[in-house]
């Protein structure tokens, strides 16, 4: 459980990372509680399936390591 939690904590980072560099990068502020959520950048906040789509595979990738790593 402990490395489950470990992997999705370092892919939640590594996305809204890479959210904040992306605004940067187009010069454009950021939208902080879009970036924190991976929501998207309209200002809606509706959840749909691509939100569902990057929440899950965030869930199912350290799902396919744990089993890996704790073999060695």
């Amino acid at each position: 459980m402990k490395r489950f939690f470990l992997l999705f904590l370092l892919l939640y980072s590594f996305g809204v990372i890479l959210r904040i560099a992306g605004q940067l990068m187009n010069g454009e502020s950021i939208n902080w509680k879009s970036s924190l959520l991976l929501g998207e950048f309209d200002g809606t906040q509706d959840f749909d399936k691509r939100w569902f789509m990057r929440v899950g595979l965030m869930i199912v990738l350290p799902l396919l390591f744990i089993k890996p790593i704790s073999k060695k």
